[in-house]
Parts: structure tokens; C-alpha cells; sequence
């Protein structure tokens, strides 16, 4: 009994050397495994302050080599750190330099150079959730375009898109988007039933507001009038979205003209 015993410490033993062993063996693992590089913040900056001198420029010559310059120096940043965390913040630099860049050559090697920027943002997490649905709907409508998609396969394409971005922060813009095409096929079912999910879950929102007035030519639209605001001398006004306390009216005006 006492030979079993001694037996099985001894197995008990090593059992625990070789776990803490392999253990040791992870962390130093872990420990030696290098951080992702990030691409520097003050890089991404800097050309994204060349970008936007760009469009200043007195020529389109000028604006097309400011473009390119910009396109170029996001690429190297993203060669030298592909799988940077903050990669998607030079992805969107990038997207919109060759965005502008193709208003200027529309060439299909500058197409091409969209596409797939494009196919680089499906994976892009929420937090680029609007500029990932523009890059989202370029490829579709290319997709789309290529199959010759007819009007219920575009329908069916648009629904799924904005499924996918219900809740996110592009949901607001998927909608004002879908309701365009949706009226642009005809299909007025799709549309009202937009125009409904507009006015339940963006009520309030000044973008989505503007965007029914002017859809809707100038005539009556209901529209939620809540919300924190700031006044000139500083103050904050809350106005709650129900029936209950005092009715009020209220008067707005503009400073920006006299009259």
C-alpha cells in the first residue's frame, strides 16, 4: 500500500513539472510574440490635410497630382503596417482620394483601384459603419450591374442591405439611400415601407428631416420636434417627447439673416 502510495506522488509530480512546464513554455510564447505595428496618427493626418488642400487648388492638374500624392502615401502605410489596428482609418483616407481622384480620370485602372478598396472594407468593423455601407453599395450596384440583375434581384439586394445596417450608425444614411432606389424601381411598397421605418426610428433626426422635406417638395411632413439643445447665452433647453406638463409655443430665428 505504502509502494502505491509513493507510486503515485511520484506520478503526481510530474504531471505538475510538465504542466507548469508547458505553461512557462506559453507565456514565454506570448511574451516573445511581437506587438501589430499601428500605422502613426500623425501620418494619416498629415495626408489627409494634403487631401483636403487638394480640392483648393486652381487647377484640375494640380488637384489630380495632389490626389495621386495622397493615394500613394496612404499605400505605403498600408504596406508597411497591413494589419495594423488603425488600418481602416487610412482605408477610409485612401477610399476617399480615389474617390476624388476618379471624378477627375474616370479610367478603368481608377475603377479598379476602387473595387477594391471596396472588397478591403467588408470586414470593417461598426465603428466604420458609413463609409463601409458607401464602399458596400459600390459593389453591389457593380455586382448587380455585371449578373444584369433584374428589378426583383435589385429589390431583394437593397432589403438585405438595409438589414445589414439596421442599428448601426450608417442606418440613418442606408435608409435615405434605399428610399431613393426603392422609388427608382418603382417599387413604392419598399418605399413607404422605408418612409415608415424613417419616421419611427429617426423622427427627430435634423439629416433624415431634411432629407423628407425636400423628398416630399415642400409639403406637410410630420416631423418630432425633442431634444437637448443650446442656447446663445450657453444655457440648456430640453424639450421631452410626450403629452404630459404645460403646452407651449415657442419661436425660432436666425442670426445669419437680418431677416
Amino acid at each position: 500500500m505504502q509502494v502505491f502510495s509513493n507510486q503515485y506522488s511520484v506520478f503526481i509530480k510530474s504531471v505538475l513539472v510538465t504542466t507548469l512546464a508547458s505553461l512557462m513554455s506559453v507565456s514565454s510564447l506570448a511574451q516573445e510574440k511581437p506587438a501589430e505595428a499601428t500605422i502613426p496618427e500623425s501620418e494619416i493626418t498629415a495626408l489627409r490635410e494634403d487631401l483636403a488642400q487638394a480640392t483648393k487648388a486652381s487647377s484640375s492638374v494640380e488637384i489630380r497630382r495632389a490626389c495621386k500624392g495622397v493615394i500613394r502615401g496612404v499605400q505605403a502605410l498600408l504596406e508597411s503596417a497591413p494589419d495594423a489596428p488603425n488600418r481602416y482609418t487610412a482605408l477610409e483616407l485612401l477610399f476617399e482620394g480615389q474617390k476624388r481622384l476618379l471624378t477627375l480620370e474616370a479610367t478603368e485602372s481608377n475603377r479598379a483601384a476602387i473595387y477594391e478598396t471596396c472588397s478591403q472594407f467588408r470586414d470593417a468593423p461598426d465603428e466604420y459603419a458609413e463609409t463601409r455601407f458607401d464602399a458596400d453599395m459600390i459593389l453591389s450596384e457593380k455586382e448587380l450591374a455585371d449578373a444584369d440583375a433584374t428589378v426583383a434581384e435589385r429589390t431583394e439586394a437593397l432589403k438585405e442591405m438595409l438589414a445589414r445596417y439596421r442599428g448601426t450608425a450608417a442606418e440613418w444614411k442606408s435608409l435615405l439611400v434605399g428610399s431613393l432606389i426603392a422609388t427608382k424601381l418603382l417599387d413604392f411598397d419598399l418605399e413607404k415601407q422605408i418612409s415608415d421605418t424613417m419616421l419611427e426610428r429617426f423622427a427627430g433626426d435634423h439629416k433624415v428631416i431634411d432629407f423628407r422635406r425636400k423628398k416630399n417638395m415642400g409639403g406637410q411632413i410630420d416631423a418630432v420636434f425633442s431634444g437637448s439643445y443650446v442656447a446663445v447665452d450657453g444655457s440648456s433647453m430640453t424639450f421631452p417627447y410626450d403629452r404630459l406638463g404645460h403646452q407651449y409655443v415657442l419661436y425660432f430665428w436666425s442670426q445669419s439673416d437680418p431677416g
